[in-house]
């Protein structure tokens, strides 16, 4: 039986960024634990091996296009010696399709962990569902993320809501009341809610569900374009 002792601190962290996520692009993985290694042989080796391990999977045994490259990567997730490894008991209903507003929410973490490598930030926490999910006085908020920030101006907390352009009007309108009544609740240290949204035109829609909103709740949103996502460091 192996343990995560007998594991390299790299296949250990592999193991711990899947996990956290459900699934990573081979991309992504290559962006956060093979930064400093040129070219992809490195990084295929040990996915190659960590996959004949059964310590990852692949997801539908297929390529899909990288977020940003454009270049075939495949998609990971815990394989059967992984998930119990890891004890991951979300994992029993193990995945058979790509689950693509996952790996959105991960995009942001891997933009934010590059930032981070410039000296342009420091994040000191980053939650992605379920463990942000709250609930306060019969109110559930269950945004996708919870992150922290740290820049020379200034800290801040957000709640990020990865939007894949799906939600109709109604549907984003219920999800802002929730927030901006638990605020009214709570009030003190309450995160920014963050809507990243694919591009302008869904960027320009989130932006007018807001502004239906009360006046004095339109502090607590902002809406970036996934490409723009960085702008809202100070």
């Amino acid at each position: 039986m192996m343990f995560m002792g007998d594991l390299s601190p790299r296949d250990t962290r592999i193991l711990k960024l899947v996990a956290a996520f459900g699934q990573l692009t081979g991309g992504q993985l290559a962006r956060l634990v093979f930064h400093e290694r040129k070219g992809d042989s490195p990084r295929d080796r040990v996915l190659r091996r960590l996959v004949g391990h059964k310590l990852l999977a692949y997801v539908e045994h297929r390529q899909i296009g990288g977020w940003r490259s454009g270049s075939a990567q495949y998609v990971y997730q815990l394989g059967t010696a992984g998930r119990k490894l890891c004890d991951e008991r979300r994992y029993r209903g193990h995945g058979t399709a790509i689950n693509r507003h996952g790996l959105a929410i991960a995009d942001v973490f891997v933009s934010l962990v590059e930032a981070e490598r410039t000296g342009r930030l420091k994040m000191t926490d980053f939650i992605p569902e379920p463990g942000c999910h709250e609930e306060v006085e019969r109110i559930k908020l269950t945004p996708d993320a919870r992150f922290e920030l740290e820049t020379s101006q200034s800290t801040a907390s957000y709640w990020l809501e990865m939007d894949m352009g799906t939600e109709r009007a109604p549907q984003l309108a219920d999800k802002c009341r929730r927030y901006w009544h638990t605020y009214k609740l709570k009030h003190s240290d309450f995160p920014t809610v963050l809507f990243v949204a694919p591009d302008a035109e869904r960027v320009r829609f989130i932006q007018g569900v807001v502004e239906g909103g009360p006046d004095e709740a339109q502090d607590l949103f902002q809406v970036v374009e996934l490409r723009n996502l960085l702008d809202i460091i100070n």
